[in-house]
């Protein structure tokens, strides 16, 4: 099994649940500072507070979605269930975030913190699965990292059409109210058919003989996390990277209209320009993402396009005015993104296997919906970093000019922040080291899963040495 390929079929009704799963995270992360502020007429401190909040509680909801999966046994497997039963839920509260009645402020406010928070529980209830099976599909490392390429292509293509035609979907529906609760009826139809898509076309092989699956306790199971030092690195690395994408595409719109100033009918066109000049270097980088990981490691790769997202944010920082600088520096962010988003899940699910290598359990579900946890929890924030940036700059979601602070902020949320994310995230890669020793891991596995009987000797917690760490006994 641990050389078995993976057809072009199946990785594609793989990578087709991110895109459905995007319809979603997009939409938040492009338009909801927006929708909130300008359409609905909350603060930008009230959507601060309800963002981070509803993240939150989501992110909770990820790490019991992910016992959740390892408790699961049924004749579609561990994680494939939980797509099927949860993706009409998904759907309906989707539509229903961005389904607000125009009532008072207060209901409104009520209304759109209940189905945000709903609606990340949900979430979590469907993409640490998604993401879950990625780890079930194979054992092989490579072919994983495959999956998940394919995964990352289709997830920007959902980014791009989000980002890109939202706004006009939003107005041939009616504008205002109207027309952003069609856009998010439309946005959860499309995402159950994918789901579907994903539930036919992919398949559970991971059922590994010799391999202790997690029967424990929350505390233990956390417990035996906690030594698994690659996964420590590798999920405090996803909550600074999703903090920054996050604040970077909410920033994005309103860099565009209250730093570039260009004119009110150029706006829109220069938004569009932006979103594919980031996006587009990001799936161009994933078509030949596979070689460069054979050749130089994810982690490797991962920390040259971190230097290359500096790189970017340093060229906007030349003129932050300048329209040409904004377009050129998008572009370079995006080639830096795309190395970065096509590893992080891969090196997350390989912390699945160092897991069970070193401790002798194999905890599928927490270990990768802690870092999808993680993740959540530095998306809400942020987002909220936005918000409370807005709101502590005097930010006027009615006014067509903003005052000097509240574009000095914009510009440090947009410039500086990805910098100072950045020189974090290239620390944090430095100590993760599991790409030099993961040959050793596999063959290990691999000897160990078939081996006729299992010893449980005293597990050995060192990482060193040509010694096989021994399963540790319950």
């Amino acid at each position: 099994m641990e050389n078995e390929k993976i057809g072009f079929r199946e990785r594609f009704g793989y990578g087709v649940g991110d895109w459905a799963h995007n319809l979603g995270y997009a939409s938040f992360g492009w338009f909801m500072v927006i929708y909130y502020t300008q359409v609905l007429k909350i603060s930008a401190g009230a959507a601060a507070v309800v963002t981070l909040l509803a993240m939150f509680v989501g992110g909770l909801a990820d790490i019991a979605a992910g016992v959740a999966v390892d408790k699961t046994r049924s004749c579609f497997g561990k994680a494939r269930p939980w797509i099927l039963r949860m993706m009409i839920p998904y759907a309906v509260f989707l539509a229903l975030m961005f389904s607000v009645p125009d009532i008072g402020m207060m209901p409104k406010m009520i209304w759109a913190f209940a189905t945000l928070l709903i609606f990340n529980v949900i979430y979590s209830f469907i993409n640490s699965p998604y993401g879950i099976l990625n780890s079930l599909i194979t054992h092989n490392q490579y072919e994983r990292s495959v999956i998940n390429l394919f995964r990352t292509f289709l997830a920007y293509g959902s980014a791009i059409m989000v980002s890109c035609t939202t706004p006009f979907i939003v107005k041939a529906f009616g504008g205002s109210y109207t027309g952003w609760s069609r856009t998010g009826i439309t946005y959860g139809s499309i995402a159950v058919l994918l789901f579907l898509m994903v539930f036919f076309f992919t398949k559970e092989r991971v059922d590994l003989p010799g391999a202790q699956q997690a029967g424990m306790s929350l505390k233990q199971s956390f417990q035996t996390l906690l030594k698994n030092d690659n996964w420590l690195f590798i999920i405090t690395f996803g909550a600074v990277f999703f903090f920054f994408y996050v604040s970077n595409c909410s920033t994005t719109i309103l860099y565009v209209s209250y730093v570039v100033g260009v004119s009110a009918k150029m706006q829109q066109t220069l938004n569009i320009v932006v979103a594919l000049g980031f996006y587009i270097p990001i799936m161009i980088g994933t078509l030949i993402q596979s070689r460069l990981i054979v050749r130089f490691g994810k982690r490797n790769l991962c920390i040259a396009g971190v230097l290359v997202i500096i790189l970017g944010a340093i060229v906007m920082m030349v003129q932050p005015s300048n329209v040409v600088l904004l377009i050129v520096g998008s572009i370079i962010k995006g080639f830096g993104m795309s190395p970065v988003m096509g590893c992080y899940y891969a090196m997350a699910t390989d912390t699945i296997e160092y897991g069970e290598w070193k401790t002798g359990v194999r905890i599928e579900g927490l270990t990768y919906s802690t870092s999808s946890f993680t993740a959540k929890i530095g998306s809400g924030l942020g987002t909220a970093a936005v918000s409370i940036a807005l709101a502590v700059s005097g930010y006027s979601a009615q006014a067509h000019t903003q005052s000097h602070s509240t574009s000095l902020a914009i510009q440090f949320m947009y410039l500086i922040l990805p910098i100072i994310a950045s020189l974090l995230m290239l620390l944090l890669l430095s100590k993760y080291k599991l790409d030099h020793i993961y040959k050793k891991v596999e063959q290990d596995l691999a000897l160990r899963h078939h081996a006729p009987s299992a010893q449980e000797p005293a597990a050995d917690d060192t990482v060193t040495g040509s010694t096989t760490p021994k399963i540790a006994a319950n």
